[in-house]
């Protein structure tokens, strides 16, 4: 089974509620099969007659990860919640384009695990920036369950990480910016092409109910390092301002030994 591939790393808060667990797979597709599962799991304990919100990235895990999902899903004979589909991000591009994450959604989820056209939410990338942000915030405002302060709760936001520790179109370069940036949903400019975005901001990530972020490739282990000890990158930031996040990468992970609160289970 994947679980016995990883270690686990738990962070805890001073009153030591855990803030992230970090799960190190030895393969992009052992990665991909525990997420499958726990995401399956998520979708079946909300049970039928249930809708269930998520919003999906892009990046180079997503590709495996949502057709393995769509399959398995297909063959689920458990009764499950009803999926209502959104992004994290998105690029103003064609929705068609190689380059949108609707577009990577739609390749390699669809083919196999169909959802009727009221499930899916895609950007309106043909409108104003600004006023595609709005129209994405009042789809969120009519369909997505609030807490007690007026947040909408997602059920689960699949995040990655770029090397830079961006997470959705959120940039170092940005965060003073977009950390003062209440707006659920905001335009943002990407500092590599295509650089006009559109993003959920910081938030409405912080609230989800589940976070998990899936980061592949090995040359990222340095920076899963530096997000995990301190909040001077996007990533980071949302780490230390969630109560709890799951992160697995699909590489070995260093970690600090000097990284109060830390605790590496082997």
């Amino acid at each position: 089974m994947a679980d016995a591939a990883f270690n686990i790393v738990k962070n805890f808060m001073m009153d030591l509620a855990p803030r992230t667990k970090v799960g190190a797979f030895t393969s992009t597709d052992d990665l991909v099969e525990h997420a499958v599962e726990r995401f399956i799991k998520a979708v079946c304990q909300k049970g039928k007659n249930h809708t269930f919100h998520v919003a999906f990235s892009g990046g180079r895990i997503a590709k495996p990860f949502l057709t393995s999902l769509a399959q398995s899903l297909s063959q689920c004979a458990q009764k499950r919640a009803s999926l209502e589909v959104y992004f994290a991000d998105e690029r103003c591009v064609p929705l068609d384009h190689s380059d949108s994450n609707f577009s990577l959604f739609t390749n390699h989820f669809l083919p196999f695990h169909r959802l009727e056209d009221h499930q899916l939410h895609p950007y309106r990338v043909d409108l104003n920036s600004d006023v595609a942000s709005e129209h994405m915030v009042e789809i969120i405002q009519k369909n997505v369950n609030k807490n007690s302060a007026g947040m909408p709760v997602f059920d689960l936001i699949i995040l990655g990480m770029g090397e830079d520790g961006h997470v959705a179109s959120l940039f170092p370069e940005n965060m003073k910016k977009d950390i003062q940036n209440d707006a659920w949903v905001h335009k943002a400019c990407a500092s590599k092409p295509p650089t006009r975005r559109l993003t959920m901001g910081y938030r409405l990530l912080e609230t989800a109910r589940n976070a998990w972020v899936m980061v592949s490739g090995k040359g990222k282990g340095e920076m899963v390092a530096q997000v995990l000890k301190e909040s001077t990158f996007p990533l980071g930031y949302l780490l230390f301002s969630r109560v709890m996040t799951h992160l697995w990468t699909d590489f070995p992970l260093q970690t600090d030994s000097n990284h109060q609160g830390s605790i590496l289970i082997r």
